[in-house]
C-alpha cells in the first residue's frame, strides 16, 4: 500500500478542552487534499503544547517524525506552517528527516512549495518570522508577569495555592488553619511526616486531591505566598528599596514565622545529609578494614556486603578514621 499523507494539528492553549481549533484546522485540511485527490492517512494532534519552547516535549510530532523516517508518510498538509514548528532549528531537523525519506510538506492556506531551492527559502522565512513573534511575545509576557509581581498582584491561572479559594486572594478557612497548625507544631519540634500522616486521617488533601508528602507540605509552609510575599521566577519579588513586595492577598503565617520555618527545616536537611554521608563512609572503612585483614591472613577479600544499623555521625567517621589508619597501616607493613 503507498504511504498516505499525514495531517498535523496543534494549538498551544485550550482553555475549554473542546478541541475546537484543531478541529476546525483538520476539517480544512481536508478539504484542501479533497481539491488535489490525496489521500489522507492518520491526523496527528498536540493540544496545549507550545511549538516554540525547545523543551516541550509534543508527542504526536514526535510520533509523525517517526512515522516520516519509516517511511509510512508521503507528505505532511498543517493549516499553516507555524502550527508545525516556530523555531527554524526545529524545521531544519523536520526537514531533515522528510528529505532523506522523500516526503513533503505543504500548507492548506499559505502558498509555498518545498521542492523547489526558492519554495524552501520561504518555508525558512515563514518559519523564521514565527519564531521572532514567539520570542517578541514571550518577552512581552516576561515584562508583564514582572510587572505585576512588583505590584504585588497575582498573575492568576493554574491550579490555586493550598490555603486560598478559586480568587487566589481569599484565604480558604480550614486550609489556613490547618497551615498555621502545621508551622507551630513543627516549630515545637514536630516532623514533617508526622505533620503529614495527620493531615492524611484526617481526610484533608492537597489541591490535587492526592495525600500529603514531606515534599509538598515543605512547600506549602515556606512559600513566599503563605507570608504575603509575591514570588516571581521562583525569588520574592523586591522593590526598589530591595524590600520583598507585599502581595495583595492577606498573609496566613507571618514572615518571621517563614524565616524561623526555613532555617529550621534546611537544618534539619543538612543534619540529615551529613548523617547519612556519615553513615556511607563508615560502611565503606570498615568494609576496607575487614579486607585488608583477611588479605594479611591470605584468605583473599571478603565479598560480603556492611550494612550500619543506624546513622552515624560525619564526626564520628573522622575519629574511626584515624584510629582505623594508623592500626592498618601496621598490617599491611608487616604482610
Amino acid at each position: 500500500m503507498p504511504p498516505k499523507v499525514a495531517l498535523y494539528t496543534r494549538i498551544s492553549h485550550d482553555r475549554q478542552r473542546e478541541e475546537l481549533a484543531t478541529d476546525r484546522q483538520e476539517e480544512r485540511c481536508r478539504e484542501f487534499c479533497a481539491s488535489r485527490e490525496w489521500e489522507v492517512g492518520e491526523v496527528y494532534r498536540d493540544v496545549d503544547i507550545s511549538a516554540y519552547k525547545a523543551s516541550v516535549l509534543r508527542p504526536d510530532y514526535e510520533r509523525l517524525l517517526a512515522d516520516i523516517e519509516a517511511g509510512t508518510v508521503a507528505g505532511v498538509i498543517v493549516w499553516k506552517l507555524d502550527r508545525l514548528v516556530r523555531r527554524i532549528a526545529e524545521f531544519s531537523r523536520f526537514w531533515k528527516a522528510c528529505e532523506q525519506h522523500e516526503a513533503f510538506v505543504t500548507s492548506a492556506t499559505e502558498p509555498f512549495d518545498t521542492s523547489s531551492p526558492l519554495g524552501l527559502s520561504l518555508v525558512y522565512l515563514l518559519v523564521g518570522l514565527a519564531e521572532q513573534e514567539s520570542r517578541t511575545r514571550s518577552e512581552r509576557q516576561s515584562a508583564k508577569h514582572l510587572q505585576l509581581a512588583r505590584s504585588g498582584k497575582g498573575k492568576g491561572g493554574g491550579t490555586r495555592p493550598f490555603g486560598f479559594e478559586n480568587d487566589r486572594k481569599t484565604h480558604n478557612g480550614r486550609e489556613a488553619e490547618a497551615i498555621r497548625d502545621a508551622a507551630r507544631k513543627v516549630l515545637n519540634g514536630a516532623t514533617l511526616r508526622g505533620v503529614c500522616a495527620e493531615w492524611n486521617r484526617s481526610g484533608l488533601e492537597t489541591v490535587t486531591g492526592t495525600p500529603w508528602s514531606t515534599t509538598v507540605l515543605k512547600r506549602v509552609l515556606v512559600a513566599p505566598r503563605t507570608a504575603g510575599l509575591r514570588q516571581h521566577k521562583g525569588e520574592v519579588t523586591l522593590n526598589d528599596r530591595g524590600e520583598p513586595v507585599r502581595a495583595e492577598w492577606q498573609p496566613i503565617i507571618d514572615a518571621e514565622t517563614s524565616q524561623q520555618l526555613q532555617a529550621l527545616l534546611n537544618a534539619r536537611r543538612g543534619q540529615r545529609t551529613a548523617d547519612l554521608r556519615g553513615a556511607t563512609c563508615l560502611r565503606a572503612l570498615r568494609f576496607a578494614r575487614s579486607a585488608a585483614r583477611n588479605w594479611s591472613l591470605g584468605l583473599g577479600p571478603i565479598s560480603a556486603a556492611v550494612t550500619c544499623a543506624r546513622p552515624v555521625p560525619a564526626s564520628t567517621v573522622a575519629g574511626r578514621y584515624a584510629s582505623w589508619r594508623t592500626r592498618s597501616s601496621d598490617t599491611f607493613a608487616s604482610a
